[in-house]
């Protein structure tokens, strides 16, 4: 039995979730709750006479099969001491960036953008110890959307109602809000490194100096832009690498439709709509697939191993739908539909490739993934704005 409204695993005879408190066979109003309180608000009562998507049908033992996974548990391992990020980052900061940019890490403190409180409308940027106390408040900006620890400062890029495109830095306690970067361009992903910032727009890679000054376009039709000791890109075919100094690329791989780039031990790691795959970073042998499953999720890479979000099937998602909607006034099962279909169970596997393992968590279903030197942070479902840590089992 899992609790409704923080997904925590409950005994059987339980009267209250112990980790949020919530009774039993009630919906709760806690902080951390991902399944009804934390809902997106555009996902109310309207949806009630919206159907569902037409799926098999589920038996009463095929729910129960859904919800209760078959698991082998594990261990996390050794992780490495936490790096900035530029020459040869930690992958864990590169990946928490790739998959959303919500969380980042220096030796001792995490930084999030986040709801301070549950059902606030906007985020904000505050930062806690690694288990979650001292919580301190950085930045109200409810603008900034992604963040990334570097040269020992907070990293952001913001963009407001008025369509301006910010990137920025400020100090870890949020004083010297300095603007680098302001532009009516989308940025997709961007870094600091060395005095120079690189980052990515519709016209391609572009770098400057942290002032702002000598902004230059060095590649076009770039998607996706890593550093790493040198420079990787996806253009959307294929990946190369890019030598700093020289301005020079070099074809690794053919990517189809590449994603979330990350380099570790010489080898960059990405994912597309086939799987989890690998390429040497001197384009000296083909890719490598890790992971052959073509509804990934998202990923993290943590010492030695691999682990993925495999998204549900229509058979887990149907389960799901129901266990949580019943007894639900406020949403619709359409309402949990949409919010639950972006999730999935978390899965693992070695940095090499291998046999796959089959995690049970707490909570139960993930979405997001972000790592940290002590574990894994995650969220419920894609569109949530609040994080929970994920216990493996």
């Amino acid at each position: 039995m899992f609790c409704k409204n923080c997904g925590a695993k409950l005994e059987d005879d339980a009267l209250f979730c112990e980790k949020c408190g919530t009774a039993v066979g009630e919906t709760g109003d806690g902080s951390l709750s991902p399944y009804s309180d934390n809902l997106p608000s555009f996902l109310k009562e309207e949806t009630e006479n919206r159907p569902l998507s037409p799926r098999r049908p589920l038996s009463p033992l095929g729910i129960v099969a859904a919800i209760v996974v078959v698991v082998a548990a594990a261990a996390l391992a050794v992780f490495l001491k936490p790096a900035e990020s530029g020459a040869y980052a930690d992958p864990r900061a590169q990946i928490n960036f790739n998959n959303g940019g919500k969380i980042a890490f220096d030796e001792t403190r995490l930084y999030f953008v986040g709801d301070w409180n549950a059902g606030d409308e906007e985020t904000c940027v505050y930062s806690t110890t690694y288990s979650g106390g001292d919580r301190k408040m950085i930045s109200s900006d409810g603008s900034i959307a992604s963040i990334r620890i570097a040269d020992d400062q907070i990293l952001y890029y913001s963009r407001d109602d008025d369509s301006k495109s910010v990137i920025g830095t400020m100090e870890k306690d949020g004083s010297n809000d300095h603007h680098i970067v302001e532009t009516t361009e989308l940025i997709w992903s961007y870094d600091l490194v060395a005095s120079k910032l690189y980052y990515v727009t519709s016209e391609g890679l572009h770098a400057c100096t942290v002032d702002g000054q000598n902004d230059e376009i060095l590649l076009t039709d770039v998607d996706e832009f890593i550093i790493s000791g040198n420079g990787y890109y996806n253009d959307g075919d294929a990946i190369y690498s890019y030598d700093l100094k020289k301005g020079e690329s070099k074809k690794l791989c053919d990517s189809g439709g590449a994603n979330r780039l990350v380099y570790k031990d010489n080898k960059i790691f990405y994912m597309n709509d086939k799987g989890i795959f690998s390429v040497p970073d001197d384009g000296s042998e083909p890719e490598t697939k890790l992971v052959n499953y073509d509804e990934v999720r998202d990923y993290l890479i943590l010492d030695d191993t691999i682990y993925y979000v495999q998204k549900l099937s229509d058979s887990e998602l149907d389960a799901l739908v129901e266990y949580f909607a019943e007894g639900d006034t406020q949403y619709s099962k359409y309402a949990y539909e949409i919010v639950l279909g972006s999730s999935g169970f978390l899965r693992s596997c070695p940095v090499s490739g291998g046999e796959v393992a089959e995690l049970k968590t707490d909570p139960l279903i993930v979405a997001d993934l972000y790592g940290y030197p002590e574990g894994i942070y995650g969220t419920v479902y894609g569109m949530s704005d609040v994080y929970n840590k994920i216990v493996i089992e």
